[in-house]
Order: C-alpha cells, then sequence, then structure tokens
C-alpha cells in the first residue's frame, strides 16, 4: 500500500451511527419529555456525539474534518455522493469554513446533487456568481436552473447586465425574462425585452409576460395589455393575467363576456365540483 492509499480519507456515515444512538436513548426515555424538549435534546445530544472520541475516526468528528486539508475534503465529499452515503452535518461545517469554499465550487462541476448542494451552501456569495452564470446558461437540470433563478432573483439589479448578455445569446430566455422583470432599477432595455415578448407571446406564455410586465412595474405597458386584453382569441386564462397585470400598474381591464370560453367554462365546472365535495364532506360531519 502506498503512503498515498494510506492517507486516503475513509468514508463513514456519522449521521446514520448518531441516528442509531438516538433510537436507543430514545427508546430508554420515552414518554419522558415533550416534542420541543426532544428536539432540544436531540440537538444537544449531536453536539456532543461531535466531541466524543471514536476509534475508528482516531478522534472525534469534528476532529476527523478538521485534521483533513482541502483536497482530502474534496475527496470525502465526491466519495459520499458517488456511494449515495449522506453527507453528514460535521462534514457540512467543515465545508462551510473558509478552506471548503474551493470544494464547494469544483462541485458546481459535478452531477445534479453535487451542484444542488453546493449551492445550498453557497448560496448568494457574490463572488461564486460567474461559476453559477456558466452554470445557469449550459444546465439542462431543471432543479439546477431552479435555484440558480432563485438565487439570482434576490440580487436581479445586480447581475442583470449579465444574464442581458447570455439572452442576447439566445439561450434561457423565459428564465432570464423573468428574473430581470424583478430588477428594481428601471433601465430601458428591460422593459423593451419584456414589453416586446409579452407582444409575441400567446396561450399560457401570454399570461407569464403579463405577470412580468405587472412586477416590474413600467406604466408605459398599460396601453399594450389593455390592447391585448380586448382581443377575441385572448383566452380567459390569459385575459385574467393580464387584469392583474393592469391593476398591478393603477389601471383597470373592461370586462368582458367568457360565458363561451372553453377555458372559462372548464375553470367554472372545476370550481363547482369543488364546491359539492366541500359542501357533501360538511355534511358527513
Amino acid at each position: 500500500m502506498t503512503d498515498k492509499e494510506e492517507r486516503k480519507p475513509r468514508l463513514f456515515d456519522l449521521d446514520g451511527a448518531f441516528d442509531a444512538r438516538v433510537a436507543e436513548y430514545l427508546r430508554k426515555k420515552k414518554n419522558k419529555y415533550t416534542e420541543e424538549e426532544w428536539e432540544d435534546a436531540v440537538a444537544e445530544l449531536y453536539k456532543k456525539f461531535g466531541q466524543t472520541r471514536i476509534e475508528s475516526l482516531g478522534g472525534t468528528p469534528v476532529e476527523y474534518y478538521a485534521r483533513m486539508s482541502s483536497d482530502e475534503l474534496a475527496a470525502v465529499t465526491r466519495a459520499h455522493f458517488a456511494r449515495k452515503v449522506p453527507v453528514d452535518g460535521f462534514l457540512r461545517a467543515a465545508l462551510e469554513e473558509p478552506r471548503g469554499r474551493g470544494v464547494l465550487l469544483s462541485l458546481l462541476e459535478g452531477g445534479e446533487a453535487e451542484r444542488l448542494f453546493a449551492l445550498e451552501l453557497l448560496g448568494e456569495d457574490r463572488e461564486a456568481y460567474p461559476a453559477y452564470l456558466a452554470l445557469f446558461e449550459r444546465t439542462d437540470s431543471a432543479a439546477v436552473q431552479g435555484r440558480l433563478a432563485e438565487i439570482f432573483a434576490a440580487d436581479a439589479d445586480g447581475v442583470a447586465d449579465d444574464l442581458l448578455a447570455i439572452y442576447r445569446r439566445g439561450n434561457k430566455k423565459e428564465e432570464i425574462a423573468d428574473i430581470l422583470s424583478r430588477c428594481l432599477s428601471p433601465r430601458e432595455e428591460i422593459f423593451s425585452l419584456l414589453l416586446e415578448d409579452f407582444r409575441r407571446a400567446e396561450g399560457a406564455s401570454a399570461e407569464a409576460c403579463a405577470e412580468r410586465l405587472g412586477r416590474y412595474g413600467d406604466v408605459r405597458a398599460l396601453p399594450e395589455i389593455e390592447r391585448k386584453a380586448a382581443l377575441s382569441e385572448t383566452g380567459y386564462l390569459a385575459w385574467r393575467a393580464m387584469r392583474l397585470a393592469a391593476e398591478a400598474l393603477g389601471g383597470k381591464l373592461p370586462e368582458r363576456d367568457f360565458s363561451k370560453d372553453e377555458e372559462y367554462v372548464a375553470l367554472a365546472r372545476e370550481e363547482e365540483k369543488r364546491r359539492r365535495e366541500q359542501e357533501e364532506a360538511l355534511q358527513k360531519e
């Protein structure tokens, strides 16, 4: 065996080991505490477990990870995902330290589970935005894309220029439009983009585009919303979204007769069905 193999970190399911200890503890202390007291007790037990020496680790769980270099942390973290062993709280805490930041950034190049884990720990780390933006543009994972969109939406003005560059390349246009609609600082390019998307949109897409205009808050969109809402081909659901957008901008759409609209009729039937079910449930009580 080489020195490198000897130094290779071993993989442990520490949370699994802790759960086994807690299960035995709970069995012995059954009915002794309230649910809230149990939560406090488990938290305290986990803290003590982290300071308990375990022979197979050669120290405590906290010490086991504290002794690792960044490369060793990266290796053991990837092994957890490769072997589908849950990342325990002690490893997570080590990765949240400054020395773990590089490890988390490297996980953005891994599989979906690794990427989501890294995004969870890195969060709204602006220094990670270049890596985030590159990942956002190329990922096919709805979960990863959704998490990145949440992060960007919280700082829409800060990433607007970068997202506009991706939009101009023809990538993730709908997702980017949704994020840009959350910008607080008015920009002509963003307004024009949102308005043009709305003009071209049909059906469910028109609903989303109308919602974005209402959220963005530029009253200049009102005439276009009113025009499109009046078109005979605009169905009930799209019209309803346009009405809400118009109201958000301080306007009001005139009522329309949708009694023969398929979407309106289907929605009315569904609402009537739910009403009857609720009445029947109340009668049985």
